[in-house]
């Protein structure tokens, strides 16, 4: 139904919210030292962002503007008016607000992924396949694994910055549909 409808959104919608809350601000090379990679998705960083402080009123800044539903030109304005001046160009902020939204979205989904688990515990790794798809990306498309397997860690999405993959969540009888999981 119609209300249905809206309430998956809102659902979605608060699940986005709650997710960009979890983030902690980090220095890019406390962030790129970490070895274990599991940990990394609960970090926000920015490359050449020299401070803690610095790194935290970008994180806030983002986060508030997904919040308000603001676009990139608006945040991009409100941001460099804000209290701490950092001096990064327009088209690595424009990289750097795609990757939280991504972010965002996809640890959203990846929590409604958990709640619906019961029928859909597959993902197919869906590549755009263009001229700018990464090598890694295009081998990765089309792989079939259950959500709980060791290869979502290392392939989540999105896959680096600027990644288009997506996740696409599968039951049993569509992965069965498909060929089975990828080996």
């Amino acid at each position: 139904t119609e209300q249905d409808f809206y309430d998956l959104i809102s659902m979605s919608l608060q699940a986005i919210l709650e997710v960009i809350e979890e983030r902690y601000p980090q220095l890019a090379e406390e962030y790129y030292a970490d070895a274990d990679l599991s940990d990394r998705s609960m970090y926000f960083t920015a490359t050449g962002v020299l401070t803690v402080e610095a790194v935290t009123s970008l994180l806030e800044s983002l986060n508030d503007s997904l919040e308000s539903g603001t676009t990139f030109e608006e945040w991009k304005e409100d941001f460099r008016s804000g209290k701490e001046v950092v001096n990064i160009p327009a088209s690595r902020l424009e990289t750097i607000y795609r990757n939280h939204r991504q972010t965002a979205y996809t640890k959203a989904n990846c929590v409604q992924d958990k709640i619906s688990e019961d029928d859909r515990s597959y993902g197919l790794y869906d590549a755009i396949d263009d001229d700018r798809t990464r090598r890694a990306h295009k081998k990765a498309d089309g792989v079939i694994k259950p959500l709980d397997d060791p290869w979502w860690v290392r392939n989540m999405i999105p896959n680096g910055h600027n990644c288009r993959c997506d996740r696409i969540v599968l039951t049993a009888e569509e992965v069965e549909a498909l060929g089975g999981v990828t080996k």
